[in-house]
């Protein structure tokens, strides 16, 4: 089991869209001029959100 504190980052654990969606964003970002973009968490738990809420 995972910790609620773990966080998820890997593009790859997203549906096929949303991965799209994810790397469209990046080259975008990209040609603006924007280099310094991240993802901060791509999968949050029921039980995560929750914590973060608290």
């Amino acid at each position: 089991m995972t910790s609620i504190t773990t966080t998820y980052r890997e593009i790859s654990k997203l549906l096929p869209a949303a991965q799209t969606a994810c790397r469209l964003l990046f080259q975008e970002s990209f040609k603006a001029g924007i280099k310094n973009i991240f993802i901060t968490e791509t999968y949050c738990s029921q039980e995560r959100q929750k914590y973060l809420c608290e």
